[in-house]
This record gives structure tokens, C-alpha cells and sequence, in this order.
């Protein structure tokens, strides 16, 4: 029954370590691509640089996880990643909710013209779709090879 109930805590665990990663990165995806459309950077190489740092951030983290899962898997951790990921989802609502609202008083043309210039662009939709591709392909291969390397994969 112990190892029933410590598999359910690690699976938990897991969920929402990978839940608060995207979280965290999405974040700072959306704050370094705003950052970028404030400082008038062009409409595609914003969607490369903030998908790129979106991508590296996500990772890093990620094998900074799988590295110390067994160090992760308690209790403790598990409400921690539970209450982090509702803080970073309130702060991501705050951030859209008063910043966008900001830039649409302040910097409307500057605003406007980079999600027109977006929406018309190609690259975006086939640039975030390989990003994504990317990031479970080498997600999948991290855990693949720790699995491995800790024996859980015969």
C-alpha cells in the first residue's frame, strides 16, 4: 500500500513539476516577447528569439527536474509545485490583464502593428508548432535516457 500511495506522490509530482515549468517559462515567454515589441524589434525575429528562450528555459528546467526527481518526490514538493503553479497562473492573468491594458494606452500603434505584421506571417504558426515538436522530442529522449541511466527501463 506504501509504494501504491508513493507512486501516486511521484506521479503527482511529476505533473506538476511539468505543469509549473510551462508555466514559468510561458511567462517569461511573454514578458521577453513584449519586451522585444516595446523596443520595436522585428515581428519574426521576436517569434524566433522569444520561441528560442522559450525553448532553452524549458529544458534547462526540465533536466534540472529530471536530475533530482528522487530529491523532488515528497510531499512537501508536491504542495509546493501545486501552490507555485496556481501563483504563476494568477500572476500570468495579472501580467496579461494590467500590461496589455497598458500597451494598448500607451503604445497602441507600436501594439497594433506587431500582431498585424504577426497575423500575416507564415513563420510564426510553422516556427512555434516545430518548437513544440522540439521540446517533447528532447523532453521524451531526457527521460528516456534518465530512466535508463536510474534503471526504472530495462
Amino acid at each position: 500500500m506504501e509504494t501504491q500511495k508513493s507512486r501516486i506522490l511521484f506521479f503527482g509530482t511529476a505533473i506538476f513539476t511539468w505543469l509549473t515549468t510551462a508555466s514559468i517559462c510561458y511567462t517569461l515567454y511573454m514578458i521577453v516577447k513584449d519586451l522585444m515589441m516595446i523596443f520595436n524589434i522585428d515581428a519574426a525575429l521576436n517569434i524566433v528569439i522569444s520561441n528560442f528562450f522559450y525553448l532553452i528555459i524549458f529544458l534547462i528546467l526540465l533536466y534540472y527536474s529530471i536530475k533530482n526527481l528522487n530529491k523532488l518526490s515528497s510531499k512537501k514538493t508536491f504542495f509546493v509545485l501545486i501552490i507555485s503553479y496556481f501563483i504563476i497562473q494568477i500572476l500570468q492573468f495579472l501580467y496579461s490583464y494590467f500590461f496589455y491594458e497598458y500597451m494598448i494606452e500607451n503604445l497602441g500603434l507600436s501594439f497594433s502593428k506587431y500582431y498585424d505584421t504577426v497575423d500575416n506571417l507564415f513563420i510564426k504558426f510553422q516556427f512555434e508548432n516545430i518548437i513544440g515538436i522540439i521540446k517533447y522530442l528532447i523532453a521524451a529522449l531526457l527521460i528516456l535516457y534518465y530512466s535508463k541511466e536510474t534503471k526504472l527501463i530495462s
